[in-house]
């Protein structure tokens, strides 16, 4: 039959001899433990008169393993005191919390061996002070509770009086003071043996600045007590024991400091060992799952998972806890992985898309440069299925391919260019209908009049923002005339034209651009020459120029006279001087305006330096001076007019003012030479 301890009774009566326990274990009513002294009483449970009554009958579950050390008092003290000869001073700490039974077996004077052992059991701690006990010790070294309030979290230990005070006493008046609020300031040296702490390092130091530490309240009154109590070499004599007391206190209390802190250090080293195990452990597993090539990519993300993390090792019942979480990562890291991959492979392939655009471009002859819109190119095929391919394919895009969906792309817009001019009442026949002279589009965004084929080309209609390229760049590129608002057929123009020619004597219905839109050909308004501003000049206008100028006519026309009265323009009757002269204003006025001159000397695998006349002669002069002498640029030499995808010559735009009867040249370089001169 078990023993069974005497101490372990039913009755609740507490003996005075076991309730002072604490206090012949604790001397010094300073290091009372006031935790006990905090908890409320506990009210008497009320139990029913029949022992068999129902209610008696009820049995409390616990949960989990909670409640598995409820009969441990009941052990035999033998027993109990050879476990806890095992403990740290920390542990049993603990165990003296839990309940009175353990509280009364620990805190009497005959198990101080076992507080001892538990001190002994740690390496290197500092022995124990004289004036402190074990559990005196134990509670200042390993306790986190406040000695004035008993809260948790105290950092902050007063060395020289053995207390630990949390940051909220530190500012409490009625516990700490500062210098200004104590009066020791009046005894001299007697400041010097006051047990203090400074808030800037949290320690108390040796040799001490008073104005900016806290005293204890409690410690200077008591000390205070005893220095007005002695007088003469007495005194003397018992500040300076005070004072080498505090020393040595302070001193040990420094090795304590360091003692924590490397218990810290290597606490952290073997949490940090049992950390790395088990990412070890998990990293392997994972590998014989199929998953190191993710790892590899994942790095330091599996490290940073919560249930990975954790200072515990991997039981083969951890693993099946956590696999599915781990493995929930890394799949939702690899579809991120691979969608960056593939957003940075399009990336890739769109700039070289971009720049193949540009050089094919450029290699093209001028009045064959033709190019689909980027953002009409990545929207269709094989463009689109190849920038969306894998990123672990490799794609080539090819000039042949660039060639077949401009081809593609230029059918596809021809058809809707027809489909404006039939919207607009006309019976197009064919593509040829869009070479007619008469076929004009206009551009609601820049308001210009412009031709087939120029318009595929026009910037306005595949570009975001205005801009002076030839072609859209990539970033600002839109689809062609995407809401169908930006490029419309003109009727004005178109009508305009139409009336030209037939003033002129020529079917609108079969003359062609390139009949009226070559060297030498010029439309004579009949009407401004007659006007007070032309100065008694002819007004001479190449085709594009002229169609602007009717629809300016008709436009400032009153709105009696609309419909009614023809534009008096026609085809101009000239000498052979003035042919020659009108000639001459022309390619003059193409130099001074057009920017579309390009240097012939420029090696043909780039893209020619094009600029107007004076940024060319600069350019053939630093660029190319030691080929050609002197620098005076020389047509179909030096450099070419580069005309537009239409392969017709360029000409200038504006009015050419001829004198009449006089050989005199005049030239108008403003655009605003386009409105009736009325």
């Amino acid at each position: 039959m078990a023993r069974r301890s005497s101490r372990m009774t039913p009755s609740t009566q507490v003996s005075a001899a076991e309730k002072d326990s604490d206090a012949n274990y604790l001397p010094d009513a300073e290091f009372e433990d006031v935790e006990e002294e905090r908890k409320p009483k506990k009210k008497r449970v009320k139990r029913s008169a029949h022992p068999n009554s129902k209610g008696d009958q009820k049995v409390q579950w616990t949960r989990g393993r909670r409640g598995a050390l409820q009969g441990i008092a009941e052990m035999p003290l033998e027993i109990l005191h050879e476990i806890f000869l095992h403990l740290y001073p920390a542990d049993l700490l603990n165990l003296s919390r839990i309940n009175k039974a353990l509280r009364r077996i620990l805190m009497t004077k005959s198990v101080e061996f076992i507080w001892r052992q538990a001190r002994i059991n740690l390496e290197d701690l500092p022995p124990r002070p004289a004036d402190l006990s074990e559990f005196q010790y134990a509670r200042l070294i390993f306790d986190a509770l406040c000695h004035y309030c008993a809260k948790a979290d105290t950092s902050s230990i007063i060395w020289s009086n053995r207390r630990r005070c949390c940051k909220k006493c530190l500012r409490d008046e009625s516990v700490m003071w500062t210098w200004n609020g104590t009066p020791v300031w009046r005894y001299g040296d007697f400041a010097e043996i006051l047990p203090s702490i400074d808030l800037r390092t949290g320690q108390e130091q040796l040799v001490r600045l008073p104005r900016k530490n806290f005293f204890c309240v409690r410690s200077t009154a008591q000390l205070l007590d005893q220095y007005q109590k002695l007088k003469g070499d007495a005194r003397v004599e018992w500040l300076r024991e005070q004072n080498e007391e505090r020393r040595q206190r302070i001193v040990h209390g420094r090795s304590c400091e360091k003692w924590i802190e490397e218990q810290a250090a290597k606490r952290a080293s073997d949490l940090d060992a049992i950390r790395t195990r088990r990412y070890e452990a998990i990293r392997q597993k994972l590998i014989e799952l199929g998953w190191e090539e993710e790892l590899q990519a994942f790095g330091h993300g599996l490290n940073q998972l919560p249930c990975v993390r954790q200072a515990k090792d991997l039981t083969d019942r951890v693993w099946n806890n956590i696999k599915d979480v781990i493995i929930d990562a890394l799949e939702t890291h690899k579809a991120e992985r691979l969608e960056r991959e593939h957003q940075v492979a399009q990336s890739r392939r769109l700039a070289k898309l971009a720049a193949l655009c540009e050089s094919f471009f450029y290699s093209q002859e001028p009045q064959n440069r033709t190019l689909t819109p980027f953002a009409d190119l990545v929207a269709s095929e094989p463009f689109k299925t190849m920038l969306k391919a894998p990123a672990s394919e490799r794609i080539t895009f090819t000039d042949a391919l660039l060639r077949e969906s401009t081809q593609t792309w230029r059918r596809s817009k021809e058809s809707e260019l027809l489909n404006m001019m039939v919207e607009s009442g006309l019976s197009p026949d064919g593509v040829d209908s869009l070479s007619l002279a008469t076929t004009f589009f206009k551009c609601t965004k820049c308001r210009n009049v412009v031709g087939y084929p120029e318009v595929l080309m026009h910037t306005c209609a595949s570009c975001r923002y205005p801009s002076t390229r030839p072609f859209a760049h990539p970033s600002e590129s839109v689809p062609w005339n995407l809401d169908g608002k930006c490029v419309l057929f003109h009727d004005r123009a178109h009508h305009a034209a139409r009336t030209i020619l037939e003033a002129s004597g020529m079917d609108p219905d079969t003359v062609a651009r390139k009949d009226v839109q070559k060297a030498g050909f010029f439309i004579e308004c009949h009407e401004c020459c007659l006007d007070e501003h032309s100065e008694g000049r002819r007004i001479l206008m190449t085709w594009l120029s002229a169609v602007n100028h009717a629809v300016l006519h008709e436009f400032f026309m009153d709105n009696e006279m609309r419909g009614h009265q023809q534009v008096q323009m026609a085809i101009a009757q000239l000498s052979e001087d003035e042919q020659k002269l009108a000639s001459t204003l022309a390619i003059e006025k193409l130099r001074a305006t057009h920017g579309g001159l390009a240097c012939l000397r420029c090696s043909s695998t780039v893209p020619r330096f094009t600029g107007s006349w004076s940024s060319l002669r600069r350019h053939l002069e630093f660029g190319h001076i030691s080929e050609r002498d002197p620098i005076e640029p020389v047509e179909f030499v030096d450099y070419i007019v580069e005309g537009d995808i239409s392969g017709l010559p360029v000409q200038p735009e504006g009015v050419l003012r001829l004198e009449l009867g006089n050989s005199q040249k005049v030239m108008e370089l403003s655009q605003s030479n386009l409105r009736p001169c009325r």
